[in-house]
């Protein structure tokens, strides 16, 4: 069973909060995704694939603000 967390948090240094989801598998890894400039759209992932806190693997849009 799968365990998500919804939270809000300055992602991207610019002082204003971003909203993220996280959620944490079965089997202990970790998806973390954020919407940068609130769009409704996620411009970061990363997946965690051993739950250490350190992503294996991330991906990016770049935004226009």
């Amino acid at each position: 069973m799968s365990e998500i967390h919804e939270f809000t948090a300055d992602v991207d240094g610019d002082g204003k909060d971003d909203y993220v989801v996280a959620e944490r598998a079965a089997d202990g890894s970790i998806i973390t995704a954020a919407d940068l400039d609130g769009d409704g759209i996620f411009d970061v992932v990363t997946y965690d694939e051993d739950g250490d806190g350190v992503p294996e693997r991330s991906w990016e849009t770049r935004t226009k603000e």
